[in-house]
């Protein structure tokens, strides 16, 4: 299924390149319902919110919510007690900057260090789960049918993994 987008965003410059590339853009206010219709928040499979102010943030979380209960709302923000209450104020997942980049950090260094990938996945995970709140997401992958599997692994990259005994490998 093709992904289809809209972008509501405040920066002409932004605007003016986007649209220059033949995107389609919405100017307005994605904390106002209007906005937020025009653009088909009430139809979309998903919302994500990247505002640089939290209010905004947490008011675009709940004008969506008024105009849509089901669609998943994904949004960014710098703090972890922000990400909090955008949950709170019904997003469903938030991104804490702060939290995620760490983890990021970690996991670069893990891979420069040479530290196998799946170890440094469980790392990670183990770290993000320790850290976790609300604010948690899951690193795993979602299920692809066996008729999906061979396109996929076309253009899966390639890593190192540690074996330990009593481990299968193909």
């Amino acid at each position: 299924r093709p992904l289809h987008w809209r972008m509501n965003h405040r920066g002409q410059r932004a605007l003016r390149d986007a649209a220059a590339q033949g995107h389609h853009i919405l100017y307005g206010d994605a904390t106002a319902a209007e906005p937020l219709q025009a653009a088909g928040v009430t139809r979309a499979a998903a919302v994500v919110a990247v505002l640089s102010d939290p209010s905004a943030s947490e008011r675009a979380v709940r004008a969506v919510r008024a105009l849509n209960k089901n669609v998943p709302v994904i949004v960014r923000t710098r703090y972890r007690a922000e990400a909090e209450r955008m949950v709170r104020a019904g997003a469903t997942r938030a991104v804490a900057e702060e939290l995620e980049a760490s983890l990021e950090v970690m996991a670069h260094l893990l891979v420069r260090l040479d530290v196998p990938g799946n170890v440094t996945e469980e790392l990670v995970a183990d770290a993000r789960r320790l850290m976790a709140s609300s604010t948690a997401r899951n690193v795993a992958a979602p299920a692809a049918s066996s008729d999906q599997v061979a396109g996929l692994l076309g253009t899966t990259p390639v890593s190192s993994y540690q074996l330990t005994a009593g481990d299968r490998a193909v």
